[in-house]
This record gives structure tokens, C-alpha cells and sequence, in this order.
């Protein structure tokens, strides 16, 4: 298939086939005991899918299969939809940035494989890199390979349309694509996603270690609705989301002159681990059908969030899973998770 073919991109609202996680594995990364307490929280969250569509989980091998199908195997049993349980081994849990950009063409998917090199070499990455390829045996779906630009699921935001959000700290990183200029990077992406309009905002929230992903702070959930994150006047985050949120407040369509209607999502109570901050975020949330699923701290901005995600999707049923074990490892609920769509 090649490039110039219809390809699109569909919103993550859209109807979903399934959703696709990758199940933890690494005790250097987790701990003994925190490994378990973080398998835990993935039976909860495929739990909840459940309810809604169909999950794959990629496992490292025969024996983590082995481990992990009983239990999964039994909420499927209790619910309409499907678990299935695939022998692909990974570095770590965030497929939403290596794996795949599934894409439509006709009736067709794709799947779109750009390069992950683990934000810049910070993290082994050998075979997160890989996945997208050996997902292809699961799945028998075309792969159109982009090996000659690094880019993660998490570092970019669409309308559904023609708008893209991203951050000049990613992806004008010299640590992503030196080889690149800008004018190259924004050929490459309205090439691929079709877009005309990609707006550059200047950096991501503190304590992201993928040095500033858009779905930590800004949310499209119709082509001109933005969930944008708002920090107390005494947060680190405060003056430069205030900065991107006037640009974006200003901004008009060129050609369909709307404006983004904005609606402001408050910022979690700061955790910090080792002394550092941690990137918690309501706007990391992910989207099921008739389902949204919103990230939770334990905190008492909670159930202001959830109030506002009520608010804005009265025809979906708002769901909730505790995030604070999750983002101690540097990621949140929609960087582990990666939408197919239907």
C-alpha cells in the first residue's frame, strides 16, 4: 500500500475494535512487590475495558501466559467481550508511544510503524521497537514502515480532522530526529495524518520524562472541544500552560474560522518520588465505547475532575481507576494504552 492511498487517522472517540496494553513484566523496573501491585491494577483496568470491547494483552513469553489467562480468562468469561492474551516480549508497558498508529483505508486497517528509540535513549528500547512488527503476526494487517522518523503515540494530538497538537521540546528534540528540520517534521506528519494545521506549543508538564508529550496537558474530544490542563498560581506548570492556553485560546481555523472552545481541567494535587516530581494528569485519560475511563490520585481535585468528564460526556458512562502506583514509573493511563479502531 503506498502513502497517497486514502489513509485516515480516526479520532480516538471513534468506535474502537479493541484496545491493546502490554502487560508489566520487569521487576528492575517495579520492585518485587510493586511488580504485583502493578498487575493488579492492570486486571482492574482490563476489567473495566471488559465491560465495553474486546482487549489484547501482549505478554513476554509462554509462561507469563500461562500466569496471567486464568484470572483474565475468567472476567472475560463475565462479561460480552473478548481477552486475548499474545506472546510478544517488550521492554516496558508504554505502547501507546512504540506501538502502532492504527489507521483506516476503506474497510481496511493498517498499521503505521514509526521509529521508538525510548524519548531520546533514556530507556532500553530494543524490542518496544519491535512490537509493531510482531504485532503484525497477530493481527495479519498491512505495516507501513516509517523508519526514517522517531515518533511516539503520547508526543501528538488530533481534531480527527485537519488540526494536530504537539510540543517543540519532542519532537524538534535534537535526541528524536537530528537528521530533521522542522519543515521536515511537519511534511512527514501532514503527509502520514493529513493534516494542514499543527500547532507547536512550547512544553509538556513537569516531570514527564518523555521531555513533554501533548496527552498530558491538551485533549481534543470533538474538533473544536480541547481539555486543557490549569495550574494553581504557585505550580512550576502554571506560567507556561498559561502560555500555550492563550495561544490556543486565540487561534482560529484559517479556512473553517472556528475558535477551540476550551474547557480547563484541574492538575492534581503534586506527588513527587525521590525528590521528583511526578506527571499526574487528568488529561491522560483514554476513551472506550460509550466509556471514558479518567485517571485518579486520591486526592481532592478527584471528583472536580470527574464532575467536569460527567459534564462533557453526558451519553457515556464515566469510569475511574486509581493512577497513583502507575505514573511512579513515568507514564499514565493513555500511555500504556493503545486504541484499535472499529
Amino acid at each position: 500500500m503506498l502513502l497517497d492511498k486514502k489513509m485516515v487517522y480516526p479520532p480516538e472517540w471513534a468506535l474502537q475494535k479493541k484496545v491493546w496494553l502490554s502487560m508489566p513484566h520487569n521487576v528492575e523496573d517495579w520492585g518485587q512487590e510493586g511488580l504485583g501491585q502493578i498487575q493488579e491494577f492492570y486486571y482492574e483496568l482490563i476489567d473495566i475495558i471488559l465491560k465495553y470491547q474486546d482487549v489484547h494483552i501482549l505478554v513476554k513469553d509462554s509462561d507469563a501466559m500461562s500466569k496471567h489467562s486464568f484470572k483474565i480468562k475468567d472476567m472475560a468469561a463475565e462479561r460480552d467481550y473478548n481477552a486475548n492474551l499474545v506472546a510478544i516480549e517488550t521492554n516496558d508497558i508504554w505502547i501507546r508511544d512504540y506501538g502502532p498508529f492504527f489507521m483506516k483505508a476503506g474497510s481496511a486497517t493498517v498499521m503505521v510503524d514509526f521509529e521508538f528509540n525510548a524519548y531520546g535513549g533514556k530507556f532500553q528500547y530494543n524490542l518496544d521497537n519491535l512490537a509493531t512488527m510482531n504485532m503484525t503476526r497477530v493481527t495479519k494487517y498491512e505495516r507501513i514502515s516509517c523508519s526514517d522518523m522517531v515518533l511516539e503515540g503520547g508526543a501528538i494530538e488530533t481534531n480527527g480532522e485537519d488540526v494536530m497538537l504537539t510540543t517543540k521540546t519532542v519532537l524538534q528534540n535534537k535526541n528524536r530526529n537530528p537528521h530533521l528540520l522542522k519543515a521536515d517534521v511537519e511534511r512527514n506528519l501532514s503527509k502520514m495524518f493529513k493534516v494542514k494545521h499543527i500547532l507547536w506549543l512550547p512544553r509538556g508538564i513537569e516531570g514527564d520524562h518523555t521531555d513533554g508529550h501533548i496527552d498530558d496537558f491538551a485533549r481534543f474530544y470533538a474538533k473544536d472541544k480541547l481539555f486543557f490542563c490549569e495550574a494553581i498560581k504557585d505550580d512550576s506548570n502554571h506560567e507556561h500552560l498559561e502560555l500555550s492556553y492563550n495561544a490556543l485560546a486565540a487561534w482560529k481555523h484559517p479556512q473553517e474560522g472556528y475558535k477551540l472552545k476550551i474547557k480547563r481541567l484541574p492538575m492534581p494535587v503534586a506527588k513527587v518520588k525521590d525528590g521528583v516530581r511526578l506527571a499526574s494528569s487528568y488529561a491522560n485519560f483514554i476513551y472506550l465505547n460509550n466509556a471514558i475511563v479518567v485517571p485518579t490520585f486520591n486526592c481532592p481535585q478527584d471528583a472536580q475532575a470527574l464532575a467536569i468528564f460527567k459534564e462533557e460526556f453526558p451519553d457515556r458512562t464515566i469510569e475511574s481507576i486509581d493512577c497513583s502506583l502507575l505514573i511512579e514509573e513515568g507514564g499514565g493511563l493513555h500511555c500504556m494504552t493503545k486504541q484499535e479502531p472499529a
